[in-house]
């Protein structure tokens, strides 16, 4: 058992035991459990007597160092319990165990429990081979003397709260407010503070510590309780004060013979923590404070925030590798916000018309025009340029899977229930046999012999109608009872359902150029960020399938994943993933499609152009545009208006036209997209990528969609009227015949409420021409010339009295596209 710590606690444990009794020796359970208690109270008291402590004492030593090893493993409890009543019985010696007058017994008594308790302990200490035997005999003895040990737990009380009685209170107070109290070690609270009476009246250590001062006395509590300590007088301030003064010194020396990032930051933390130090000693109040303080002001002062702050540039500026200064910078940010600002990058950011660049660095921007390679005089300059993300999706296989579901259940007859039935026939028919076979035997035993006889003959007919057959038949009958005759069955049904997987794929290339201004060294690279994911997506799933899918996805969840950005494009990100591209080989470039690390040693301050060479050289060199890289044409004559116009697909199977109207927007219509978020496109090259739809109005049946791979916009017409019997042209894919063209002229321009709309929010202007509009044209542009004049909508096959019409067909007027984008 570990001994209990003296605290307030304690206090109303010693009022218990004021007002407990002593217990009786016996050796019965509840006797042992009382010694036990009252062995565990005399240990708790750590101060109470002599002897008992850990280092003396086998019992309490054995307690807490268990029996797995040493010279414990060898005892049980009990023998250790008849050594601990011994060792009272010891202390006892002048207790009215040996008052006047007692017996030679008596002392006999005492003598042998002491000469045994002695044997035991220096038998423990040697390891003899005679302790059990020295258990034995001190057993023994106690139980011959029961009323002598019980005498002696008696005084032991006694003594035991006298000691209680004498415990005081103590109180302690200090020139330094809410400094910490110890007492042997012990932490009791903060001054001023006055405890309960839990101390016993000994010698003890006193110790108060508040921030750097320490103060250690030792105090008698027989002779005081109340204690006034002068914090102020220790000596702890001037100790620290020359640990500080020390470290400064010996960080200043450092920083002289190496300026280094390392020693510089050691040199900031250490004028941190004096001037830290410093605030504390003035909150204290302490004596002689300019006196004490004026050497470490000196040396704090000796370097200033000008002083650190051209160190730390000398540090920077020197730095080769621009990684590198970014993180020092990042680091001397953490302990001086002089460095919240890189000066010595500069940053030229572009792409933010597609997707935001952080400058998480807080590096220094500047805009193209700013750009002079003359003002740039030292450490490096960045362009970075991000590309309009590419988005990519693959439908691996479309497929038609049969599934079943619980349609319902039936009931069956029971097949357990026919063996029940069964089983408890055939119990009954050996129950009735055994039944008569005992009813005859009772006939006859009762009309012969004597009296006893007819007794004796009844019990043996009474064990006949209890046999084996009668409680085979009872269990028979239990089983059968609880058998139902008819059980349900389940019904399966069959059903069809789709299963489409999908290839799913984000990239985005982030074009960097770097110069070092010092040594007019210039990087060039592309750096690619990309995600994929494959989608199950299920259509026509019973929400009862027996065997679901393991995975299961969703238009919506594929739709957000296209729609998200592959990466956060973070400036501190993008140079640390350009800095390891350029140590990589070109073969490991080709497998992470980062390519074209170019360095040009060969630069000039005033070299033509420089910048704009800079900004362009991407754009100009590594842009997929139509335009600078064009394909060869088929041997027919194409009319490059079908540049423009692309094939519109969704997961679901519709389909459409759509148009570009600049480098990376296109129209359709809102019924080709539905409630689609994303759709594939597919150009006239059959290039085929994903749109995001970005805008709709399902009134006027328009889309918006925005596009990664740039296209060749049409022209809008803009004039204020379209003269009737101008020809026109619609370019589509009608009913699956892809880049068709057809022909015909404007018949109308009308104002009507669109007819396929479920509330009449007012007119839309319409072209009525009879160029053929068929499904798979809607949402492609009609031409007048070489301008756009509408968007293919819908057609009108049957009259008001459902009789076939043709030549009926309908554009929403270029007015309502206008009004659409803007």
């Amino acid at each position: 058992m570990s001994k209990k710590i003296l605290t307030i606690i304690l206090f109303s444990v010693s009022s218990s035991v004021l007002s407990l009794s002593a217990p009786e020796y016996s050796t019965s359970r509840s006797g042992l459990n009382n010694i036990d208690n009252f062995i565990d109270d005399l240990i708790s008291y750590e101060n109470y007597y002599e002897g008992f402590e850990e280092k003396n004492n086998i019992h309490v030593y054995c307690l807490k160092d268990g029996f797995s090893e040493g010279s414990c493993a060898s005892l049980n409890y009990n023998d250790r319990r008849n050594y601990f009543i011994g060792k009272i019985i010891e202390k006892n010696t002048n207790s009215r165990l040996l008052s006047n007058g007692v017996s030679e017994n008596t002392l006999k008594f005492r003598s042998k429990v002491v000469d045994t308790i002695k044997a035991l302990e220096e038998s423990f200490k040697t390891g003899g081979a005679e302790q059990k035997k020295l258990f034995r005999d001190l057993k023994r003895t106690f139980n011959k003397n029961k009323s002598k040990v019980s005498d002696a737990f008696e005084n032991e009380l006694s003594a035991l709260r006298k000691y209680i009685s004498s415990f005081v209170s103590i109180e302690v107070n200090s020139n330094i407010k809410s400094a910490k109290v110890y007492l042997d070690g012990r932490y009791l609270g903060r001054t001023p503070l006055k405890t309960e009476k839990i101390y016993p009246p000994n010698k003890h250590t006193l110790k108060l510590n508040k921030s750097f001062l320490t103060k250690k006395v030792e105090i008698n509590l027989l002779k005081k309780t109340s204690f006034f300590i002068d914090l102020k007088a220790s000596k702890g301030d001037l100790v620290a004060i020359t640990k500080l003064e020390n470290e400064l010194r010996d960080k200043t020396r450092k920083i002289e013979d190496d300026i280094s990032f390392d020693n510089l930051k050691n040199l900031i933390s250490a004028k941190q923590r004096s001037r830290n130090f410093i605030k504390e000693f003035k909150s204290l109040e302490l004596d002689n404070e300019e006196e004490k303080l004026q050497s470490l002001k000196i040396l704090i002062n000796d370097y200033n925030e000008e002083k650190i702050l051209n160190i730390s540039e000398k540090i920077l500026s020197s730095e080769d590798s621009l990684d590198n200064l970014i993180q020092n910078y990042n680091q001397l940010a953490k302990i001086n916000p002089s460095f919240k600002e890189k000066r010595l990058i500069k940053l030229y950011l572009s792409g933010q018309e597609t997707k935001e660049i952080n400058n998480d660095i807080n590096a220094l921007e500047v805009t193209e025009n700013e750009l002079n390679l003359e003002t740039l005089s030292d450490g490096f300059f960045i362009s970075i340029f991000s590309n309009p993300e590419k988005i990519e999706r693959n439908v691996i296989s479309q497929n038609e899977k049969i599934g079943q579901y619980l349609s319902g259940t039936r009931q069956i007859p029971n097949g357990k229930y026919v063996i029940a039935k069964n089983n408890h026939d055939v119990a009954y028919n050996n129950y009735i046999i055994a039944k008569n076979r005992a009813d005859a035997s009772s006939r006859a035993c009762y009309q012969q012999g004597s009296f006893f006889e007819q007794l004796l003959c009844g019990g043996i007919i009474s064990a006949l109608t209890s046999s084996s057959e009668a409680i085979a038949y009872e269990e028979a009958k239990d089983i059968l009872e609880r058998t139902p005759p008819y059980i349900d069955e389940n019904i399966y049904s069959e059903y069809v359902y789709g299963e489409t997987i999908v290839k799913a794929k984000k990239s985005q290339i982030v074009n960097v150029v770097k110069l070092n201004i010092d040594k007019l060294e210039e990087e060039k690279g592309q750096i690619s960020f990309e995600k994929a994911d494959t989608f199950y997506i299920y259509t026509g799933l019973h929400p009862d399938e027996e065997n679901p899918p393991k995975q299961q996805d969703t238009q919506e969840e594929l739709d957000n994943f296209l729609t998200q950005s592959v990466s956060s494009l973070k400036v501190s990100k993008i140079i640390s993933k350009f800095d390891a591209l350029k140590e990589k080989t070109s073969k490991s470039f080709s497998s992470l499609n980062e390519v074209n690390i170019i360095k040009n040693k060969n630069l000039a301050k005033n070299e033509s152009g420089f910048f704009n060479k800079i900004f362009s050289f991407f754009w100009n060199e590594n842009s997929d545009d139509r335009e600078l890289n064009p394909k060869e044409e088929s041997e027919l004559e194409i009319d490059k208006r079908f540049e423009s116009v692309v094939q519109i697909k969704t997961l679901s199977g519709g389909s459409g036209t759509g148009f570009y109207i600049n480098d990376n927007l296109i129209i359709t219509n809102e019924h080709v997209v539905e409630n689609n978020t994303t759709v594939d496109v597919i150009n006239f090259y059959k290039d085929k990528f994903v749109g995001e739809v970005i805008k709709v109005d399902r009134y006027r049946d328009l889309a918006l969609i925005s596009v990664s791979k740039k296209g060749f916009p049409v022209k809008i017409y803009k004039k204020s009227f379209l003269k009737l019997g101008s020809e026109v042209e619609a370019l589509g894919h009608p009913v699956g015949f892809d880049y068709s063209l057809s022909r015909g002229i404007v018949s109308s321009t009308r104002k009507i409420s669109p007819p396929f709309a479920s509330v009449n929010l007012g007119e839309v202007e319409y072209i009525q021409t009879d160029t053929d509009i068929n499904p798979g044209n809607s949402g492609g542009p009609l031409f007048y010339d070489n301008e756009v004049v509408g968007v293919n909508a819908w057609k009108r096959s049957y009259d008001n009295q459902s009789r076939p019409v043709s030549g009926i067909n309908f554009a929403i007027s270029y007015k309502e596209l206008i009004n659409f984008l803007e």
